[in-house]
């Protein structure tokens, strides 16, 4: 979390001061802090290849076999002009079917309009409908996919399948080194398998939660999170789209 013990205490009396609980320490290597750990969290990173020829090489024999049916049988396309609003639309929907509020449309476009060169939009298309697409950053030669968004037929098409792999074609292409894959929480096992059957080891995180700071757990899979994610699934879509820039910042 910092360069040392000091500055790490520094942030966490910051934080306390905010008034807001509990406290995650979402550290990428292990903290300094005595705390207690906050376990069930992995991430996924891998080197990229030299070349965008060897990066189909890279993924395990299923998902290969996943990526000939997506581009040979169903035909998908790659589209890396994608306006903000057909991705928007697919991650509204998304975030809709999985219990979660979405994020404003502007914080999105402040993304791709503070970042131009360091941001991408990649739509995947069936029969010119969009039916998946991910808005990624390139941060120190890494491609990160941070946001992503499918109609519900995506699996059947093997779309989310593609639209990886094409961003790693992407990635090489423009002389990136690494893919990181993101977190997940291990609770979360249809994720955690999918990226695991890409070809990506799960590494866990160091992450630890200061009590101190008070409040509940912090895992949306549980308690009043869950029930209110299964909640959220009937919603009709134009209400969860209107009203879930507005309750996001209570989610974890």
């Amino acid at each position: 979390m910092g360069a040392d013990r000091e500055a790490e205490e520094a942030l966490l009396a910051a934080a306390r001061e905010l008034g807001v609980g509990p406290i995650e320490l979402r550290n990428r290597h292990a903290g300094l802090l005595d705390l207690p750990a906050a376990d069930g969290f992995v991430t996924f990173e891998k080197d990229l290849p030299r070349t965008a020829a060897e990066v189909y090489r890279t993924f395990p024999k299923k998902a290969r076999e996943a990526i000939n049916q997506a581009t040979k049988r169903w035909r998908l396309e790659a589209d890396f002009a994608a306006d903000l609003d057909t991705f928007y639309d697919l991650l509204a929907a998304s975030y809709r079917s999985l219990g979660t509020p979405v994020f404003p449309k502007r914080f999105f476009a402040a993304i791709v309009r503070r970042f131009p060169e360091s941001s991408s939009i990649l739509v995947v298309r069936h029969e010119g409908r969009p039916v998946a697409g991910v808005l990624s950053v390139v941060f120190r030669s890494i491609m990160m996919p941070l946001y992503s968004g499918e109609i519900a037929d995506a699996t059947r098409l093997k779309a989310n399948n593609f639209k990886y792999f094409r961003l790693m074609e992407h990635a090489v292409e423009r002389g990136l080194t690494r893919f990181d894959f993101g977190r997940s929480r291990l609770s979360n096992e249809g994720v955690v398998r999918f990226k695991c059957n890409q070809g990506f080891e799960a590494e866990p995180l160091p992450y630890q939660l200061d009590g101190a700071a008070g409040g509940g757990s912090t895992d949306p899979n549980r308690g009043f999170f869950r029930h209110a994610r299964r909640v959220w699934t009937h919603l009709p879509a134009p209400v969860a789209r209107a009203v879930g820039p507005k309750l996001i910042r209570y989610f974890p």
